[in-house]
């Protein structure tokens, strides 16, 4: 599976060195390197924001989990006493 992630980022390199040198090319360099900046930028905040709705996901299924978490550590000790 991360071969198929690995191949995915190296195949975008070279498309985005032809998307970039393009950019330089007609709006010059300052134009190039905004749109660059500009994208990591936003790539951060989709990952900030896909990742903060898993927390909030798994903070609303908690109680249940540490409920079962805590009646099985409750039974395993009981069956270590016995």
């Amino acid at each position: 599976m991360i071969s198929l992630y690995v191949t995915a980022l190296l195949l975008g390199a070279p498309v985005g060195g032809l998307f970039g040198g393009w950019l330089a090319g007609v709006g010059g360099t300052t134009l190039a390197l905004s749109v660059a900046g500009g994208t990591g930028v936003v790539a951060c905040a989709v990952a900030a924001v896909s990742q903060r709705t898993v927390v909030v996901i798994a903070k609303a299924d908690a109680p249940e989990l540490i409920a079962d978490r805590a009646s099985t550590v409750a039974l395993e000790s009981v069956a270590e006493e016995a």
